[in-house]
């Protein structure tokens, strides 16, 4: 008996631990910043701004939710694109479906001159299979929308974590007239 009530309040109490840990990673995640491109030459900008979304394509790998491992992903690209080395292309799903987190900030570009809006992620990664393209999803609630220059050159990437360039990230931060809040 005694061995079995051990056994109960174990499991119980780290039930509640996991369930602790997991709520204070969420309320104290770093929020990160994005340099994003949608569509070459930001060719789907207005309708993802007008819906309130960002996508990305890569349509024939599915559902990105379905690779468990960031190697499952490699595969998946080898497999279906008969490429190797790809990693930029498996970094930009990867970050899409699993690193970028609901608060974060996403500054959009067009090319590698012109930045054209920023907005605050809204939701989790989702996958619409309805759309025709650019199925993997999140939703944004974008802040503003027009055409400013880029300071220098920006990276040719789709989808590029910033977070670590904090003087590139106080740039476009100043760009908006961004303070401390970009959620003003």
């Amino acid at each position: 008996y005694q061995d079995t009530m051990l056994k109960t309040l174990t499991i119980d109490f780290g039930f509640h631990i996991s369930r602790y840990y997991k709520s204070y990673l969420q309320t104290h995640k770093t929020k990160r910043y994005w340099l994003y491109a949608p569509g070459e030459n930001a060719k789907y900008w207005d309708e993802f701004y007008d819906k309130g979304i960002m996508a990305i394509g890569w349509e024939e790998l599915g559902d990105l939710s379905d690779y468990i491992e960031r190697e499952d992903l490699v595969n998946a690209f080898n497999q279906v694109y008969g490429e190797k080395n790809r990693p930029n292309d498996v970094s930009c799903n990867d970050d899409f479906a699993n690193k970028m987190n609901i608060g974060d900030v996403v500054f959009v570009k067009k090319g590698r001159r012109k930045v054209l809006g920023y907005g605050i992620v809204t939701s989790d990664y989702y996958y619409d299979k309805n759309r025709k393209y650019y199925n993997s999803i999140r939703n944004v609630n974008w802040k503003i929308k027009g055409e400013w220059e880029h300071p220098g050159d920006a990276v040719l990437k789709t989808l590029t974590d910033i977070t670590p360039y904090t003087q590139y990230v106080e740039k476009l931060k100043t760009l908006f007239n961004m303070q401390a809040n970009p959620y003003q």
